[in-house]
């Protein structure tokens, strides 16, 4: 799955990938507007909305890396896919609490 995504950075000491449909994804959805308006489709837009799922996505993850830590599990890596998202938790590292 690494070989796949490319790396965003660190967010809360989480290793924060974009998997590389998301490169896919604007032109996927370019090319079927301009194949449903005739001729006609708005790059801008399509980019807004691009941009709209990944920032959901991300938020989505960023509540199963809060939840996780609150449980006890050391979240390690987040991968952002267009349809969801794959935390991966570091599980020889369990903090308990008490």
């Amino acid at each position: 799955m690494r070989s796949w995504s490319i790396p965003m950075g660190r967010l809360f000491g989480v290793d924060v990938r974009i998997h590389l449909t998301f490169v896919v994804l604007p032109l996927f959805i370019f090319w079927t507007e301009y194949a449903a308006h005739q001729g006609s489709a708005n790059g801008p837009r399509d980019l807004a909305l691009v941009g709209i799922i990944l920032a959901c996505v991300a938020a989505h993850e960023c509540g199963h890396m809060l939840a996780a830590r609150r449980v006890g599990l050391i979240p390690k890596a987040v991968i952002l896919l267009p349809l969801t998202g794959v935390a991966l938790y570091d599980e020889s590292r369990v903090q308990r609490l008490l």
